[in-house]
C-alpha cells in the first residue's frame, strides 16, 4: 500500500511539473518535407535493389543537407502531427518551397 501511494506521489509532481515546450525549425523542416518529396518521385519507378540503394543514397545526402537524422525528423514529425494547424502550416511552407523551386528551374530553362 505504501508503494502505491509513493507511485502515486511521484506521479502526481511529474504531472505538475513545468512542461518543455517542442520546438523547431519550420522552415528546415519544410525543407526536409519537400527534398523527401523530390526523393519519393525520382525513386517511384524503380524496383528493387535500384531502388532500396537509391532510397538510402538519397536519405543519407538529405541527412547531410540537412544536419539531422531522419530518425529524428520523423520522430519530431510525429509530435507535430499532434496539433493539426502546425502540421498543416509545415506541409504548406513545403508545396510553396516545392512551386519556388520549380518556377526557378523554368526560369533557367528560359535563359
Amino acid at each position: 500500500m505504501r508503494w502505491i501511494l509513493m507511485l502515486a506521489w511521484i506521479c502526481f509532481l511529474m504531472a505538475c511539473g513545468a512542461k518543455q515546450e517542442f520546438s523547431y525549425d519550420e522552415e528546415k523542416y519544410a525543407a526536409i518535407m519537400a527534398d523527401l518529396a523530390i526523393q519519393g518521385q525520382l525513386i517511384k519507378k524503380t524496383t528493387g535493389r535500384v531502388k532500396d540503394s537509391l532510397d538510402s543514397l538519397y536519405r543519407i545526402q538529405i541527412e547531410e543537407i540537412h544536419d539531422i537524422s531522419l530518425k529524428e525528423y520523423e520522430m519530431n514529425l510525429l509530435h507535430i502531427q499532434t496539433k493539426p494547424s502546425s502540421y498543416k502550416e509545415l506541409v504548406d511552407r513545403s508545396f510553396e518551397l516545392l512551386k519556388k523551386r520549380e518556377q526557378d528551374i523554368a526560369k533557367r530553362k528560359k535563359k
